[in-house]
């Protein structure tokens, strides 16, 4: 079975020697041109991959192992083995997955595809990253709510929507990039409890940072604290120093090019007026 994605405008196909579904998070995704940008085999194999090595990171949900030209990323479940996905250093466009017969088991999605690609590895190389935020279109731009989970992303994206009718791309995850020399913005698959992804790309205007507080106001904070921030919120394999140094590099960009905004807010109207009276000093007279 064959399709390919497009995410980030950046082109996945995706083969298999097996069936998956497409359910609807990723049915608007679907690209039916025949260029691709990023290609990943899955292959369904009885016997597992044997690795000959002591992994160099491991996690709850997967483990990495390393050699001069490979990187493997065995996928857990508990203590069985789903799958094994193999990276080469050369090759920033093909990919290999090998997937054993206990994940199978389940009705495979293309949720579960993608939850084997390591796609943040994969964007990095072609210069993307993931920002945990809730992306709205406001006056034809961008504006991302970022913040660690549980503080008010969806809650202030919802406010926008509620008094400014900003439409809602989506409510988690956010893939940025340049094209064209501007830092675009783009909806993802990956959407959280939202369940909003919505597949558009506009300019990114803005991102607000967002602190829970007994009252609402908008302040730039450095650099450096902007720096800290965010970089937690990037999806980084803090294993690779390569996928790390480039992430710095274009965090870096980033801060030297977009607005930057802390939101101190509570849940209520009061947040979206104070940030849009903020935001009416920069490119969004219509607010």
């Amino acid at each position: 079975m064959e399709k390919t994605f497009n995410i980030a405008n950046i082109k996945i196909r995706v083969n298999t020697n097996f069936d998956f579904a497409i359910t609807d998070r990723y049915s608007g995704f679907i690209y039916e041109g025949e260029d691709y940008d990023i290609n990943y085999d899955f292959m369904l194999i009885n016997d597992f991959i044997k690795l000959n090595m002591k992994p160099i990171f491991e996690s709850v949900e997967y483990k990495i192992y390393e050699d001069n030209e490979k990187i493997y990323r065995e996928f857990y479940n508990g203590s069985e083995v789903n799958a094994c996905l193999i990276i080469s250093k050369k090759d920033t466009t093909n990919y290999k997955c090998y997937v054993y017969p206990v994940y199978t088991k389940y009705k495979l999605s293309a949720m579960h595809l993608f939850d084997l690609m390591a796609l943040e590895y994969a964007m990095m190389r072609k210069d993307t990253f993931i920002l945990h935020s809730s992306f709205i279109c406001e006056n034809n731009k961008a504006i991302l709510f970022s913040a660690s989970s549980q503080t008010g992303k969806s809650t202030q994206a919802s406010l926008w929507n509620k008094y400014k009718q900003s439409k809602i791309i989506n409510g988690d995850r956010s893939f940025l990039n340049k094209i064209n020399g501007k830092w675009v913005a783009h909806g993802s698959p990956y959407a959280g409890s939202s369940k909003i992804y919505v597949n558009e790309s506009y300019e990114l205007g803005c991102i607000i940072l967002l602190k829970q507080a007994k009252q609402n106001k908008v302040y730039i904070q450095s650099i450096k604290e902007k720096y800290k921030f965010l970089l937690k919120e990037i999806t980084i394999n803090y294993w690779d120093i390569d996928f790390y140094n480039k992430i710095i590099d274009l965090l870096i960009d980033l801060l030297n090019s977009v607005d930057i905004y802390t939101l101190q807010c509570l849940p209520n109207e009061g947040a979206v007026d104070v940030l849009a009276e903020k935001l009416k000093e920069g490119d969004y007279e219509k607010l």
